[in-house]
Parts: structure tokens; C-alpha cells; sequence
């Protein structure tokens, strides 16, 4: 009979347990709570999901706007470029309308420590124009005064219309 008894004890127990748990007082708030937290993991998870997905978009539009910066930059740059013209520096050689005229193009290389004015000045387009009497002339002269040893380049000489002869200027009074 004691037994039975502690049995059925135990029984009311077991179930009291099983059923009634809600109404242990800190029973209830410990499952909320867990309920709680397990909830709050989930949405961090979810966010740190949108937090990666936000950021790789905004390095992507971060990589594409220095892309478009950087060829702006460039456009930019070659825009400026194609609207600076270089003059055109004419060499004359030998006495003006006397004989032929003859025009070639020339460069200098110049070395890596070379004056501004220098730069300056052969940065520009450069070309020879050589008063002889022949072809042959044209080119003894301009290689004796534009020498290669000097790092001098002549082109290709070709015969030119002589421009149209300036009025003499006159001597101010």
C-alpha cells in the first residue's frame, strides 16, 4: 500500500509537471524569454544578411562610380588636349626668295634634364623651310645648321610654293 501510494504520488507529480508547468511562476517567463531570444537571433541573423547584401551593392557602386570618375578624368583630359593647339615654329634657311623652297620636318631629342624652354620650344611642330637652289642643296644646308650629332632629325624634304612676299616693313620715325 505504500508503494501504491508513492506511486501515485509520484504519478500526480509527473503530471502536475507535464501540464501544469505553465503555472510555475518562473516556468512561464523562462520559455517566453527563451522564445525571446531565439526570436532576436534569427532577425540578427537576417539583418547581418541585409548588412552584407547592402554593402557589397554599395562597394559595387562605389568601384563603378571611380570607374566612370576616372574615365571622365580622361575624356576630360583629352577634350582639354584636342582643344590646345600647337603652333607651328618655321626655321628659314638661306636667302628668301632666292632659288626654291623646300620645307621638311624637324625634331630634336632632347635629354631627360632638358631646359623648359626647350621642352617648350620643341614640343611645338617644327618644320625647315630651306631657300636653295636645288633638293640637294636644300639638304647640305639644313644639316649643316641642324646637325645629328646634335640629336637633330630632318624629314623628308619637299618642294613648297613660296608664301606670298610681305610687304616690306618700315622703319619707325
Amino acid at each position: 500500500m505504500l508503494l501504491s501510494a508513492l506511486f501515485a504520488v509520484a504519478v500526480v507529480l509527473e503530471a502536475f509537471l507535464f501540464i501544469g508547468k505553465d503555472w510555475l511562476p518562473d516556468a512561464r517567463r523562462r520559455s517566453e524569454l527563451a522564445a525571446s531570444v531565439r526570436q532576436a537571433h534569427a532577425d540578427l541573423k537576417d539583418s547581418q544578411k541585409r548588412v552584407a547584401d547592402a554593402r557589397a551593392r554599395l562597394m559595387a557602386a562605389v568601384d563603378a562610380a571611380e570607374h566612370r570618375r576616372s574615365a571622365l578624368r580622361e575624356a576630360d583630359e583629352a577634350f582639354a588636349k584636342s582643344q590646345r593647339v600647337l603652333p607651328t615654329l618655321v626655321h628659314v634657311l638661306g636667302d628668301v626668295n632666292v632659288g626654291g623652297c623646300f620645307r621638311a620636318p624637324i625634331a630634336k631629342a632632347l635629354p631627360a634634364n632638358a631646359e623648359v624652354a626647350q621642352l617648350t620650344l620643341w614640343g611645338c611642330n617644327n618644320v625647315v623651310d630651306v631657300w636653295a637652289g636645288d633638293l640637294h642643296a636644300a639638304r647640305t644646308l639644313a644639316a649643316r645648321q641642324f646637325p645629328p650629332k646634335r640629336g637633330y632629325t630632318l624629314g623628308d624634304f619637299v618642294e613648297i610654293q613660296p608664301p606670298a612676299a610681305a610687304e616690306p616693313r618700315q622703319a619707325a620715325a
